[in-house]
């Protein structure tokens, strides 16, 4: 199964509103945090929340890049001394392309 990016995106902005709605509710009954005060940093944290998630997740991507790149190397490297000669393998002349 496939992870759907989106599908994700719509339910965390889902219970990212329900969350507000459900603060905003509470923030009436009066009490210790009564006030807009909560609600507003609420949606700092909301916005704080999802600048994270972007970073994370172009850094995940980057990093995933270049160890598949890491990972890769061996098999290509493997690739080029099967076609190449003998004479250039022992004198170290191959690294990714064949000699």
């Amino acid at each position: 199964m496939r992870f759907n990016i989106r599908l994700f995106i719509l339910f965390i902005l889902i219970l990212n509103a329900i969350s507000l709605i459900a603060l905003n509710s509470s923030l009436h009954q009066g009490g210790e945090f009564s006030g807009k005060e909560q609600f507003y940093k609420q949606i700092v944290w909301i916005f704080v929340f999802w600048i994270v998630i972007v970073i994370f997740y172009f850094i995940n991507y980057i990093v995933l890049a270049l160890f598949a790149c890491v990972a890769i190397f061996p098999f290509i490297h493997v690739l080029a001394t099967s076609f190449s000669s003998s004479r250039a393998i022992m004198s170290g002349e191959v690294s990714i392309l064949p000699v």
